[in-house]
């Protein structure tokens, strides 16, 4: 027996007439879903663009730049010497020129044994979880948020089902009710 109550199932209806109404996001037979934002890290630079620093297989840093304003200033000053001594040039003038600041971070990575290292990443958006309606799948994320990393929802379309779009329909034209089975008594 379902959870729905006649106060609940009004509800429902009337979240599944907006979501339709005012979610919909222009798709015919909508459904929402729930996606997480993962990431594959150890991509071959030849084939994605997207790349990060990882910094001891925790901190994530959006470029080199990034990497060395995150530091203290006595390992920036490390750094500094280090890209002196060669190329005549401090790091922070080389800002503009990614590929020389990547090679010249990953050389003074190197030099001192610092797990260090660009890595390379696709980006892939992965369904968790499948509402009914746009704000079922909100209060998903509200209440559940916090054991994902990015979350989004995401609208597709139930035009590949027949039953599910004629189901959805007869809820929404009220051709199907709620009757409790005591009611059939």
């Amino acid at each position: 027996m379902s959870n729905f109550t006649y106060a609940t199932w009004q509800v429902f209806v009337a979240e599944l007439k907006e979501s339709h109404d005012k979610h919909n996001c222009s798709t015919r037979d909508p459904i929402w879903i729930v996606q997480e934002l993962q990431k594959t890290y150890g991509m071959d630079s030849e084939y994605v663009d997207d790349s990060t620093w990882l910094v001891d297989g925790e901190g994530y840093y959006k470029n080199a730049q990034a990497l060395f304003e995150s530091l203290d200033a006595e390992e920036r000053h490390d750094i500094n010497a280090f890209v002196l001594k060669e190329s005549d040039i401090l790091f922070d003038d080389l800002d503009g020129d990614e590929s020389s600041q990547d090679d010249l971070l990953e050389s003074y990575a190197r030099s001192k044994g610092f797990n260090w290292e660009k890595v390379y990443y696709v980006e892939e958006w992965v369904s968790v979880q499948t509402f009914a309606t746009r704000h079922d799948a909100d209060r998903f994320i509200k209440r559940q948020g916090h054991n994902y990393k990015e979350l989004r929802v995401y609208v597709e379309s139930l035009w590949r089902s027949p039953q599910l779009c004629d189901l959805m329909q007869a809820i929404l034209d009220g051709e199907l009710k709620l009757v409790k089975a005591e009611e059939l008594v």
